[in-house]
């Protein structure tokens, strides 16, 4: 078969156009958030060289596969993920689909020979089908070991009546009653003065979070991401005030949508008294938002099991905790250890 791949970097467009004629993917395939992981992990003296790739078949682009190296690590993954399978236009055959992929798994093999690294590790993506996905089948084929963790998903097909059924009982109390003490809006591509909704949303995670945890190239292409339509932030105020006091940065592809970044000043939060919460009324405020540009998931985030829990543990445990209150779906995850001296038959 005639396979070959080429590189994303100036390519973007043609990236852009093999995603239109995909079914579903997630945001994380999406050219902006390739380019805002590379950026953060820089931040964080994790310097990756983009390798992601625009994969041919008989000179047709078919799928893309965004991964990346740190050469002087040896280590090969998406953006400090473990390895994303490609993403396929919906009219690719699942036979030139698994020939694809276990070209992928040799391009991947290569790399790891050469550096003399024993594994590697890939995910298996929400695919939004019951099935699984061809590359977990190729990848059980070569008998490679899989680890399940979980992750939180509110199905936004649902009727919105529908998913507040879902939500935790005491959730539907406290959103109403900070309704009535918080104001909320939303800043997407088309509002007028998002640069000044966006440098108040900035600074108060500056504030709150007493130190830079990203760069400011890194804050440049979030904010770049909501001029050109694939974010929205959604802020909050006390009544009666124009003062920021919480937010939510939520990104999104055509059909799923991503939290990004969530703020909130708890120490009005606490002058509220607890029947109210910043963090609730933002999440049901997204919701109906995410219900209005018809997305099909709403990815909340991990959902850890932590059977003993330090400090750090704990924090994390909560926050899903947290976010587990407004989904409609716990779903399975898998995290896949490749052996390269197998290979598909």
């Amino acid at each position: 078969m005639n396979i070959k791949f080429i590189s994303r970097s100036n390519n973007n467009d043609l990236w852009n156009k093999v995603l239109d004629q995909s079914k579903f993917f997630s945001v994380f395939y999406e050219n902006f958030m390739i380019d805002y992981q590379i950026e953060y992990q820089k931040f964080y003296k994790k310097f990756y060289v983009d390798d992601s790739k625009i994969i041919f078949f008989n000179n047709q682009a078919v799928a893309v596969w965004p991964i990346t190296f740190i050469n002087s690590k040896k280590i090969i993954d998406s953006f400090g993920q473990p390895i994303l399978p490609p993403q396929f236009i919906s009219s690719v055959s699942k036979k030139i689909r698994k020939e694809i992929i276990i070209n992928c798994f040799e391009y991947i093999s290569n790399f790891c020979r050469n550096n003399k690294v024993k594994n590697w590790y890939s995910q298996d993506n929400f695919p939004n089908t019951p099935n699984l996905s061809d590359w977990h089948i190729c990848a059980a084929k070569t008998q490679a070991d899989f680890k399940i963790s979980y992750e939180i998903y509110c199905n936004l097909s649902l009727k919105l009546e529908d998913i507040k059924s879902c939500f935790r009982r005491r959730y539907k109390n406290i959103i109403n009653n900070s309704i009535k003490v918080f104001d909320v809006g939303i800043v997407d591509s088309k509002s007028r003065n998002k640069e000044i909704y966006w440098d108040a949303f900035k600074k108060l995670h500056l504030k709150l979070a007493k130190k830079e945890t990203k760069s400011e190239k890194s804050w440049q292409l979030l904010y770049e991401s909501l001029k050109d339509n694939k974010s929205f932030l959604v802020y909050s105020t006390l009544k009666k005030t124009d003062v920021i006091i919480g937010g939510g940065l939520f990104l999104f592809s055509r059909h799923q949508c991503n939290y990004g970044i969530g703020v909130y000043d708890f120490d009005n939060y606490e002058e509220t008294g607890s029947r109210a919460s910043l963090g609730h009324i933002v999440q049901y405020k997204a919701i109906e938002e995410m219900k209005r540009r018809n997305f099909l998931w709403y990815y909340i985030g991990n959902r850890p099991f932590n059977k003993i829990l330090n400090k750090s543990l704990k924090k994390l445990e909560d926050i899903a905790n947290f976010k587990e209150g407004f989904s409609t779906d716990l779903l399975p995850h898998y995290l896949i250890k490749h052996s390269i001296v197998k290979n598909v038959k």
